[in-house]
């Protein structure tokens, strides 16, 4: 009989019951009243893997052989054949690179499990005579284990592609975890478990229970307070040391959560991550009748477990009287609540603005703020929204943000601090954001001074009308400056400016950020010139077309061998066309900068004009890579001629300094370790931790 069948079967008995019991003790208005958002949930529409008939056929030629298992996947089974074969051929489907071995602990199984089991080659199969139940099953597995990494599954799971891949990705990602958790689904799709809640009267609740399974509500890497033992990853050192799962809770229920109270205790974190899903049949091998089987041992093991940890549990949360309230509660959290708002969701491989407002939320999360971000466009940006809800920050979207108004009205109150992107973006939700959220600290991520960019343009073009704009967006920005919070710049140079323009305001200057990279190539490995720049942004077309108009025709003249490599999307046609044999390359938008940042020689900035500190320089300088600039595009970067950087501002002068750079190694290296030790000091993670610590101690408000 099908497996999806069993389930089924089994969980509408299960439901009536409840059901019945329900009206006997609720009443039918109360009960209806409980069920009923459950009945509006929408299907799911992502098709999940359920192993076929041949598949599990071909368990018995299957080969779980593995000699180095960096982890072992420890399954407790009590009969049910059929859930244990689906369990394995899930497995055996969605293999990784991680290599892994299966522990199958058979607890005194009365049916077929133990003969068909002994026939899958390379199975590590161990018995236990007694029925001794979930504890000691999954504490013998352990014991036993060779791998560095313990994942307990249950026998009535069927896990999905990358599973595994995402479940240990949380302990690369945040080395403070303990425990990792899955997304448990129903096998309709329907979300089971996003995490777990904890009361204070020792009950909990599954996250997201019955809610659809890419709500976004639920779908970024979040701290919770336990993850069920139906799929749980822990260090083998960790388990031992906490000496497995406690007995005091045999056979079962609650010893996961007591797992996670000590986990807790010794300052691990608990993480759940959305990326690793596993449909799990929950109650297939344990039954749902709370008066019977294993299941009897919920109510009495709950008051076991308060009994334990009451000290502890007294500053839980109350358990909530409701579905919603309960949605709503277990997302409060004690840290600081931040609010990230941006016209768009960060593109890390598209733009430096969006690379440093990436890298800003990154700081921030490190300093265990409960982080939200909100794009003005309301889009799923695919990879790049996923890269965010990996790193832990909760991102809106539709359909489940359907107004950024809306959702601000509803939700701003509850946050400590908002930061918001862009005079454009703060000018048109300022004032909602100072009604619907009066106590929150306003902060101005001025990214740029636009005005100072559109000044220089202005000038640059003799444009009245572009000094008109210019002058506009100046009041904005003054505007915005002297109403907020807080403003942030990117440069010293716009600091300086604002503080003697505004002496009662805070002005912080939040540079680009940018890992540090010690290991790149050498000068011998490297040759050519690279330019990078998002060519939807004004002084990156104007600089290029000012640098091929009159450098490039030098520095090719003189060195036919080398090659400009512009990186960057949308290159204006004209440009393209003009180049085509002069030994320029536009490989428009890439996604790996790093590879082209390793190859290059030398980086050039050739901007006429622009404000804040440029990308394009400071992920260079992280990178080893010497920079000739224009002295407008090193502005306010704590860099020196001839040191830190090579400045010229003239044709004649831009090519001869490439030329002189090219070839010098002596004076290239001197660059490139004088570079590094800027990048260190103004550019990094480390350097801007210290502002950032410093902006969350002061939430005072204006």
């Amino acid at each position: 009989m099908n497996n999806r069948f069993l389930y089924h079967f089994r969980r509408t008995k299960s439901l009536l019951q409840r059901g019945l019991r329900s009206l006997r003790v609720r009443g039918f208005k109360a009960s209806l009243a409980m069920i009923s958002p459950r009945l509006k949930q929408p299907r799911p529409k992502s098709e999940l893997y359920f192993p076929c008939a041949s598949e599990i056929a071909n368990l018995r030629h299957a080969d779980f052989a593995c000699d180095l298992p960096e982890v072992s996947i420890i399954i407790p089974v009590h009969n049910h054949l059929d859930l244990t074969q689906s369990c394995l051929a899930s497995l055996l489907l969605h293999r990784s690179d991680i290599a892994f071995e299966v522990i199958v602990v058979d607890d005194a199984s009365d049916d077929d499990s133990r003969a068909f089991l002994c026939d899958i080659k390379g199975l590590r199969l161990l018995h236990i005579d007694l029925q001794s139940g979930y504890v000691l099953a999954c504490n013998k597995g352990a014991s036993e284990a060779r791998g560095k990494m313990l994942v307990f599954l249950n026998n009535d799971t069927v896990v999905q592609a990358g599973w595994l891949d995402a479940l240990l990705d949380l302990f690369d990602r945040f080395p403070d975890s303990g425990i990792a958790g899955a997304k448990l689904l129903y096998p309709n799709g329907v979300l089971q478990e996003a995490g777990g809640a904890i009361f204070n009267d020792g009950s909990v609740w599954n996250t997201g229970r019955f809610e659809q399974a890419d709500n976004a509500r639920y779908n970024y890497v979040r701290e919770v307070d336990y993850v069920s033992g139906a799929t749980l990853a822990i260090r083998k050192k960790v388990f031992e040391q906490l000496k497995g799962f406690d007995t005091h809770f045999s056979p079962g229920y609650f010893e996961d959560t007591d797992l996670a109270m000590r986990i807790r205790a010794t300052g691990l974190k608990i993480r759940y991550t959305p990326f690793s899903n596993v449909v799990h049949q929950e109650g297939a091998t344990s039954g749902t009748d709370l008066e019977s089987g294993m299941k009897a041992f919920q109510t009495p093991h709950q008051i076991k477990f308060h009994e334990r940890w009451q000290s502890t549990l007294a500053s839980y949360p109350s358990r909530p009287k409701s579905d919603e309230e309960n949605r709503l509660q277990v997302f409060q959290t004690s840290r600081k609540k931040i609010l990230v708002l941006d016209e768009h969701t960060p593109r890390t491989d598209a733009d430096s603005g969006s690379l440093r407002l990436f890298h800003l939320m990154k700081s921030l999360q490190y300093e265990n703020c409960d982080l939200h971000f909100l794009p003005a466009d309301l889009q799923f940006d695919a990879g790049h929204t996923r890269q965010l809800q990996q790193h832990g920050i909760a991102c809106n979207y539709r359909p489940w943000t359907k107004s950024v108004f809306g959702w601000l009205k509803q939700n701003a109150m509850q946050f400590d601090i908002i930061i918001v992107s862009r005079v454009s973006l703060m000018s048109t939700v300022y004032d909602t954001l100072r009604t619907a959220a009066p106590a929150a600290k306003l902060i101005f991520d001025t990214v740029d001074l636009h005005y100072l960019r559109e000044m220089q343009e202005a000038e640059l073009s003799k444009s009245e009308a572009m000094k008109k704009q210019a002058r506009a967006t100046r009041g904005k920005e003054h505007a915005l400056i002297l109403n907020c919070d807080e403003t942030w710049v990117v440069s010293d140079t716009e600091r300086q400016l604002l503080e003697a323009e505004f002496p009662g305001s805070t002005i912080r200057r939040i540079s680009n950020i940018h890992p540090v990279r010690r290991d790149t190539p050498r000068f011998a490995e490297r040759k050519d010139v690279l330019f990078v720049g998002n060519f939807r942004h004004p002084p990156n077309r104007d600089g290029l077309q000012w640098f091929l108009e009159n450098i490039w025709p030098i520095i090719h003249d003189r060195r036919p061998d080398i090659t400009l490599n512009v990186i960057g999307a949308a290159p204006p046609e004209p440009l393209t066309i003009m180049t085509e044999k002069t030994n320029v390359v536009f490989h428009g938008h890439v996604h790996d900068i790093e590879k082209h940042l390793d190859l290059a020689r030398i980086n050039i900035a050739p901007l006429r004009y622009g404000a804040g500190a440029k990308g394009k320089i400071s992920q260079a300088l992280c990178s080893g890579l010497p920079t000739v600039a224009t002295s407008i595009a090193a502005d306010g970067m704590h860099l020196t001629n001839r040191q830190s950087i090579l400045l010229a501002d003239d044709a004649d002068t831009f090519a001869n300094v490439v030329l002189g750079i090219y070839d010098d190694e002596t004076s290239w290296n001197g660059l490139s370790e004088n570079g590094y030790a800027i990048a260190g000091a103004f550019f990094s993670e480390h350097a801007v931790a210290e502002e950032i610590r410093d902006m969350l101690l002061r939430t005072e408000k204006k």
